[in-house]
């Protein structure tokens, strides 16, 4: 996958072993774990739990609280890497043709990021002259994947912040 080729890519630009780049004591894996410490302003913060993704990488866990923080510092330091505007530049690549994410994407014109993620989430960082230090916000459903009720609860917080966000097509469109 694209993430892989990215993480190998960035060990041989390190000078790290790309050997057990999947594994929780790797260099990258710590790094990454620096960079959450940072955006989450919390030099000491440990994840709960370190399990592996999907694809086989290590993720941590994160609370909605803290996930709210890590998209609201990607708002507020957008402009000190290239990841904010790949997204913008490129929103399809993100969850795909007339998916939520990459739908949110094009309808905020640059001003916000979204990312689905697992089982009903859903992450925003959003650029607002109202939050000048970025806001993040995160939308959980509790029972699960529900792509109708997460388009309708974003579209309402959207809303109130000024984006419009169409409707979601029928289901057998999506």
């Amino acid at each position: 996958s694209g993430e892989h080729a990215a993480i190998l890519k960035g060990c041989r630009l390190r000078g790290w072993e790309r050997a057990g780049y999947t594994l929780p004591q790797h260099p990258y894996f710590q790094e990454f774990l620096e960079i959450l410490r940072l955006y989450l302003r919390d030099p000491e913060w440990q994840p709960l739990r370190v399990a592996k993704d999907g694809c086989g990488l290590p993720t941590v866990s994160n609370t909605v609280s803290e996930l709210a923080v890590l998209f609201s510092e990607l708002a507020a330091r957008r402009d000190e890497d290239w990841i904010w505007q790949s997204m913008v530049r490129r929103p399809d690549l993100i969850g795909g043709f007339n998916r939520l994410d990459s739908t949110i994407i094009k309808a905020c014109e640059g001003h916000v990021i979204a990312k689905e993620g697992a089982d009903g989430l859903l992450g925003l960082s959003i650029v607002h002259p109202d939050y000048p230090q970025g806001l993040g916000v995160v939308i959980k459903i509790a029972h699960g994947w529900d792509a109708s009720a997460t388009w309708y609860v974003c579209r309402a917080v959207l809303g109130v912040l000024g984006f419009e966000l169409r409707n979601p097509y029928p289901r057998h469109r999506q």
